[in-house]
């Protein structure tokens, strides 16, 4: 028993130091826009139109549309497509749009076959931009005064087509802070921000919390219309840009805006389900070998840890002490690996001690999508529209 938990223990072992070593390079290679990055812009800033999609987003349309209207950028407009919301999402964008001309109002009363409700509201909106900028932002984000400045400067200096950001995510209860950092690490793991910003490589990926998409860019590849069914357009629109030969580029920005993406456990399920799903192009073998990954770098080192601290303590000649410690050392190496990502996201490190039971719940996520995308006839509710998950 003892060389069996041995060999297996030290092969995890080095893999997780794999994985350190691969962490920190991902972080010292990945852009971050914080307080101190230069928000300098040319005497002709471009003019810039912001769309912003709203589906029954009354709780949280004004709050992030008076961040917009707070921008410090010289030259900008802002459309709000409303989605044929139900509440009071059209009411708090008229009463704000009375007060500042740069904001507008475009209501969109049905959903075309083909289309998901996003993508559509969007491909409107950008129809009557006038900006040779387009700033796509969804309706629960909420953006510091310099978020537009900054972002213009960044993408005008590393002369990108398409540019998008992580934020601050707004973790407000134990299961977001616990959870919503490993999952981040999930889909960063499929796309590393260094690859995407890389002209070499042909791996492309956005964040629709905040996109930039050059004018000229987003039409020649095709926009929102290409990619009109995908339920994750940001992502559609990332790899899009790069297969045309676009320069895509990706960086971190907590100071720039915040964002709660899902205020209650169900909905943080099945939205989290939806990405990786859609993140991992809908592909029962990348789901299955997620899954696979997550229980054997994950859950099986723990229940080595266990098992052998219990055989220890009952039978030393079985499983000896030192053994045990070596365990436990690539437990506090992976936990140490998984907290640097709890670091980069503003979350605290100590949840990354939660590790083997944050990834029972991610692995349960997994294994929905995995049988949505299997089930012959597996559907995905999103935003009160249900679309197939194949």
């Amino acid at each position: 028993m003892e060389s069996f938990i041995l060999t297996s223990i030290l092969i995890i072992g080095s893999l997780w130091l794999i994985l350190l070593g691969a962490s920190f390079w991902g972080i010292s290679r990945t852009s971050v826009i914080d307080e101190s990055s230069p928000g300098n812009l040319p005497p002709n800033a471009p003019f810039v139109s912001i769309l912003v999609p709203a589906r029954n987003e009354e709780a949280n349309i004004g709050k992030c549309l008076e961040s917009l209207l707070a921008q410090d950028y010289p030259h900008f407009e802002i459309i709000v497509a409303n989605d044929r919301s139900t509440d009071r999402t059209e009411e708090i964008v008229r009463e704000l749009a009375q007060r500042f001309p740069r904001l507008r109002l475009l209501n969109v009363d049905h959903l075309p076959e083909g289309w998901t409700g996003k993508t559509h509201a969007l491909h409107l909106a950008s129809k009557q931009a006038r900006g040779e900028w387009l700033v796509f932002t969804d309706a629960d984000t909420h953006h510091s005064p310099a978020c537009l400045r900054k972002a213009m400067n960044h993408i005008l200096h590393h002369k990108a087509d398409l540019f998008s950001t992580v934020g601050r995510m707004d973790n407000q209860t134990w299961w977001e802070r616990c959870l919503t950092p490993l999952l981040g690490l999930a889909l960063m793991m499929w796309y590393p921000p260094p690859l995407v910003n890389s002209k070499h490589s042909k791996l492309g990926f956005a964040n629709g919390q905040f996109i930039i998409a050059r004018r000229s860019a987003y039409d020649a590849f095709g926009g929102h219309e290409a990619v009109r069914s995908e339920l994750l357009e940001d992502i559609a629109m990332g790899k899009r840009a790069k297969q045309f030969g676009f320069r895509v580029r990706l960086a971190l920005a907590p100071h720039l805006y915040t964002t709660r993406m899902y205020p209650d456990f169900r909905r943080f399920f099945y939205g989290w389900s939806r990405i990786l799903l859609n993140g991992l192009d809908k592909s029962p073998f990348k789901l299955a070998a997620f899954f696979f990954f997550g229980l054997v770098m994950s859950i099986y080192p723990t229940v080595l840890t266990v098992v052998s601290w219990i055989v220890f303590l009952f039978d030393p000649e079985l499983v000896t002490g030192l053994v045990f410690l070596l365990c436990v050392l690539v437990y506090l190496v992976k936990v140490w690996t998984v907290s640097n990502t709890y670091f980069v996201s503003g979350s605290q490190r100590r949840y990354a001690f939660l590790n083997p039971i944050n990834t029972l719940v991610v692995l349960a996520i997994v294994a929905h999508a995995f049988y949505k995308v299997v089930h012959p006839t597996g559907r995905i509710e999103w935003r009160g529209t249900q679309y197939s998950a194949r």
